[in-house]
């Protein structure tokens, strides 16, 4: 049985959202991005994103993330991405 790639990320979010706590305004920005336009998720337990230029560190910091969803946006067809959980408490979580 094939499996579509909605469904896959529609998995992996649900494991990752069980996982890590997200605040309502992630949650949210999280909704604004539709399944279809997903390309790929990343997250790790160790070090973190950079939301600047979307690196990978190995080492956690507090302008690192745990996730990185990579998606298409509907209105412009730009490639953006969306960073989820910090690494540290430090972070004001009010951008959308």
């Amino acid at each position: 049985m094939k499996t579509s790639p909605n469904s896959h990320f529609e998995r992996a979010l649900n494991k990752l959202l069980k996982r890590y706590d997200c605040t309502q305004n992630e949650r949210k920005r999280l909704r604004a991005v539709a399944m279809t336009t997903i390309s790929k998720i990343s997250h790790t337990e160790y070090g973190g994103f950079e939301e600047q230029t979307g690196a990978f560190l190995s080492e956690a910091m507090s302008s690192t993330f745990k996730i990185k969803i990579d998606y298409i946006d509907q209105h412009t067809q730009a490639f953006k991405s969306l960073y989820l959980v910090p690494n540290t408490e430090e972070y004001s979580d009010t951008s959308i």
